[in-house]
């Protein structure tokens, strides 16, 4: 059943994040064509900040999260309504910090902004308000997450997603005002919350429990341990995804910021797809941890790898060679970045992405503990690279500096604390995997870049028959390298029994 839930919530995820890509697209270059890119720059500033405001909700999710998995396979209901209260409680207050943090920094968006952006400090007042009200209802999610069945979310999800943009485009179409472009965000997505929560709580009817069921006092020192664990990695992390835009800000201005925008909007959207997709494996990998044999779960983190690299690689490839010519069809030459600058965003993302089997595991074993001041020196350290490269190099240097950062700290301890506390196995092998893994994509992009470079980029037909060889030759190249894997032999043995309908019958 572990495995027919995790394949079906990526699926269901898989095709509802489809959607919101192409439905934020539509809106991007609605947006653009109305407001300009330095409304653009804005948008993408705030939201910076407000993430590093937001600390990633401290921690308190992920630590609820990993303690709720042994009471939903258990079914004990008291411990999941004493989880629920205390989560719900530690959410609000988070809301409220989340706020007054938001107000502080007010006075100082006039040193941050050079530009003369009418309505500026209302508009980052609203993005603050957005945030924190997020906290008083999102928790309610966090349990179908930990149960698998993200899926019986995703009508509520896509349908909201397009009613809020519909919405918001005809606001700009009608009105070209993005404070009430703003409102409308604010409203739908406070509506869409209370349908969720209402849902959840149909789906889980202790959740209308009236019982003052609290933790222990073992129990709540446990997870505030985890939490204040997860906090400082959190905290860091958000500094770190947060600062590029500001840098930028500071040193290039908004107009920047704006073009960083759309090729971000890439990144983001395929980014938060492959996210979405293998979080719905987070809580399969936890129930695993729980039930079954270290081997057991060394071999599922070899293959989750195996398909972070698959997919990754794949799209790495693609956003080196494709990136600019697409944004040159989507939006045209005023909206370019040089390649240079491309290069590093996208070594960015590939390093980042690849982190993401350790982090889950890492997660799901509850290492919370471990390493955690690593990311604050991995923050620190990439504001000062990110400053001093900035100066030097120019634009490219900010994101060089997040590289040269993150390859100084989280990219060898983070798997060298999953392999050695959790997997209790040798980090030889993933090292040697990750640089063959690293060695392929740069050999593909190689091979497969003269062979496209001659086609006109400004014209559709080119683009989308250079994304074909793309595609071909990549996986193709993939394919002819690693199908003798044991784990390429094991998805496809999978995706025989999804086929022959035979997975069910096999749980």
């Amino acid at each position: 059943m572990r495995t027919l839930n995790a394949i079906r919530n990526i699926l269901t995820d898989l095709a509802r994040h489809v959607l919101t890509i192409l439905l934020g697209f539509i809106s991007r270059t609605i947006f653009i064509s109305i407001l300009g890119v330095e409304y653009l720059g804005v948008n993408g500033l705030f939201t910076n900040i407000i993430m590093m405001l937001s600390l990633a909700n401290l921690g308190i999710g992920t630590a609820i999260v990993y303690k709720l998995y042994k009471p939903l396979a258990e079914k004990d209901d008291d411990k999941v309504i004493a989880l629920m209260n205390f989560y719900k409680t530690a959410f609000r207050i988070i809301g409220i910090i989340v706020f007054l943090l938001g107000m502080i920094i007010i006075p100082f968006l006039d040193i941050l902004v050079k530009e003369d952006i009418p309505d500026l400090k209302l508009i980052y007042v609203l993005f603050v308000l957005n945030s924190a009200l997020s906290y008083f209802l999102v928790y309610n999610r966090s349990l179908i997450s930990a149960d698998q069945k993200n899926y019986k979310l995703v009508w509520i999800d896509s349908s909201f997603q397009i009613i809020l943009t519909i919405l918001q485009i005809a606001v700009l179409v009608i009105t070209k005002d993005f404070v009430l472009y703003l409102i409308t965000q604010i409203l739908i997505t406070f509506i869409q919350r209370v349908v969720i929560t209402i849902r959840v709580r149909s789906l889980y009817p202790l959740l209308k429990s009236k019982k003052k069921i609290k933790l222990t006092i073992k129990e709540k020192k446990e997870l505030f341990k985890n939490t204040y664990a997860i906090m400082i990695y959190n905290i860091s992390t958000a500094v770190i995804n947060g600062t590029d835009n500001i840098v930028i800000t500071i040193f290039f201005g908004l107009h920047y910021v704006g073009l960083y925008a759309n090729y971000f909007l890439l990144i983001v959207s395929i980014g938060t797809v492959l996210g979405k997709v293998f979080k719905s494996l987070t809580a399969s990998v936890g129930n695993l941890i729980a039930t079954d044999t270290n081997n057991k779960s060394y071999e599922m983190f070899n293959l989750i790898n195996f398909l972070y690299f698959w997919l990754i690689g794949l799209i790495t490839c693609c956003f080196y060679i494709l990136m600019n010519p697409f944004i040159l069809l989507w939006l045209g030459e005023d909206f370019l970045l040089p390649q240079q600058v491309v290069l590093p965003i996208v070594i960015s993302f590939f390093t980042s992405c690849m982190l993401g089997p350790t982090n889950m595991f890492r997660n799901a074993q509850g290492l919370f503990v471990f390493g955690k001041y690593v990311p604050l020196v991995e923050s620190i350290l990439n504001i000062l690279f990110s400053v001093v490269l900035a100066q030097v190099i120019g634009l490219s240097g900010v994101f060089w500096g997040t590289i040269l950062s993150r390859a100084i700290t989280s990219m060898w301890y983070d798997p060298y604390i999953v392999h050695k506390k959790g997997l209790k196995k040798s980090l030889i092998p993933y090292y040697i995997t990750m640089l063959k893994y690293a060695f392929t994509i740069i050999t593909t992009i190689i091979i497969i870049q003269p062979l496209i470079s001659n086609f006109d980029e400004s014209n559709l037909t080119n683009f989308i028959f250079k994304m074909g060889i793309c595609l071909i030759f990549i996986n193709t190249i993939f394919y002819l390298l690693y199908r003798k894997t044991k784990e390429f032999i094991y998805i496809k043995q999978v995706f025989v029994k999804i086929y022959s309908g035979k997975l069910k019958q096999s749980m």
